[in-house]
């Protein structure tokens, strides 16, 4: 799992619905193809049958696809996935916490895992990288927020 601590790029967010509603509407490609900027397909390879530990998921954005390795599942609590995107290797803890009536505290903590010209790239470009992140999230908010997740 990526820690606050460890990561590099932190969101979060309270939503008006339960963790399980919440959770679909992060890792199920069906949802996912509703609020996901700019992307275009999601496929994915379950070995073991169903989605968990070994899922790789690939997010096709026009020419671009992004592998997605999920290495840690506890639905509906957190997932932990590796993939290489535009900017190197990130690592991802997607974390959700009931707060009772209230909702969910959903958090995305993201580590870069490139070592120093990784570093160097998100001096660069990591404007550009945040607002994606920030549109994704943003997005996310939205479908969750607009519809009872089924």
């Amino acid at each position: 799992m990526v820690s606050r601590e460890q990561a590099s790029v932190l969101l979060e967010a309270q939503v008006a619905a339960a963790p399980e509603e919440v959770w679909r509407a992060m890792t199920d490609p069906a949802h996912g193809m509703r609020w996901h900027v700019g992307v275009d397909e999601i496929r994915e390879q379950n070995p073991a049958g169903g989605r968990g530990v070994g899922t790789v998921t690939h997010c096709v954005h026009g020419r671009t696809t992004i592998e997605q390795e999920i290495v840690d599942w506890l639905p509906p609590h957190h997932y932990t996935f590796r993939e290489r995107n535009p900017i190197g290797k990130c690592e991802w803890t997607v974390s959700l916490a009931p707060l009772g009536d209230a909702g969910t505290h959903i958090e995305w903590r993201i580590a870069l895992r490139g070592g120093r010209g990784q570093a160097l790239l998100m001096r660069i470009a990591g404007r550009k990288m945040r607002a994606v992140l920030e549109a994704n999230f943003a997005a996310l908010l939205a479908h969750i927020n607009g519809a009872a997740v089924a």
